[in-house]
């Protein structure tokens, strides 16, 4: 267990979190092959999970200061996220459609509209459930490629993307343009009893005015292929020759693929509006990821 004291701006003073608990086991295994006399392989590989306990999280608020259970640490109209007593750093609370307590959306019974929970609502944090990662290098004489995957898994995010392109309507869940029955949706009837609903909305009305911020809260889960690169090595009898020690020339790319979850179609989970600061996931219109490659040449005196 580690306790930390981290400083969080709060205007334009301080407060201290008084206790701040993480537990985490790591696994790291590297292992050499030779198959065969010219042919060596290295494989590295890193996981990383939360051992604290049935709910999951990866470290947890404690305390923050006398009669204070609660500290923004910022956000967008409509979600933020928080440093919450007895949850992980980095709560995401955010507006939402009103459920009953069997998850079903509550709408209005006479335009079928969803309706918003008049409280902020717990979304989860952005703190993953593990990481992870697996390399390879091949060696084959002058040949060497070298392969990197990492992952994290868990987690959840705001994607303004999303937010945009619901609005404009170009968004895979904005397809349905005719009026329809809201999925799973009751409405509260004069008795106090929650009915199944027959009543169609209006989408376009949804999308442009009415979906709230944590519609827009989404799994932050990613595989990526971060590095491929293949390098041969000039063979010394070669190099000898020349004025050169030793010279070799690549191909090399990062950021090639990314794999993410079946709700995010939209961000990249490692965007991030914050910087280096408290607040972490919040894709607010940042720099999209670069596919990158290159040609690479070494060479020594």
């Amino acid at each position: 267990m580690v306790l930390a004291i981290l400083a969080i701006i709060f205007f334009q003073g301080y407060w201290l979190l008084k206790s701040f608990s993480e537990e985490r086991q790591t696994l790291n295994i590297r292992s050499n092959i030779l198959f065969r006399e010219s042919i060596f392989e290295s494989q590295a590989a890193r996981f990383a999970i939360d051992t604290s306990g049935a709910v999951n999280i990866t470290n947890r608020v404690d305390a923050i200061a006398p009669g204070i259970s609660q500290i923004s640490l910022g956000g967008v109209s409509g979600a933020a996220v928080y440093a919450q007593v007895g949850q992980p750093f980095g709560s995401f609370y955010a507006t939402d459609l009103l459920t009953d307590d069997q998850g079903r959306v509550v709408v209005d019974s006479a335009s079928g509209m969803p309706q918003i929970n008049p409280e902020l609502v717990y979304k989860g944090n952005y703190q993953p459930k593990f990481i992870a990662s697996w390399g390879t290098n091949l060696r084959y004489k002058g040949l060497s490629f070298n392969m990197l995957f990492d992952t994290k898994q868990g987690g959840v995010f705001f994607s303004r993307t999303k937010d945009i392109m619901d609005f404009t309507g170009v968004a895979k869940e904005t397809e349905q343009r005719d009026e329809t029955v809201y999925p799973n949706s009751v409405y509260l009837s004069t008795d106090g009893q929650y009915i199944q609903n027959e009543t169609p909305y209006d989408p376009y009305l949804y999308y442009t005015g009415v979906i709230p911020s944590g519609q827009h809260i989404i799994d932050a889960s990613y595989v990526k292929l971060r590095e491929l690169s293949l390098t041969y090595q000039l063979p010394e009898k070669l190099v000898t020759r020349t004025f050169l020690g030793s010279a070799s020339l690549g191909i090399y790319g990062n950021n090639l693929f990314i794999w993410t979850s079946k709700q995010n179609m939209y961000s990249d989970p490692e965007m991030n509006s914050g910087g280096n600061t408290n607040l972490q996931a919040f894709d607010f219109s940042s720099r999209m990821s670069l596919r990158n490659y290159g040609i690479r040449l070494a060479v020594t005196f």
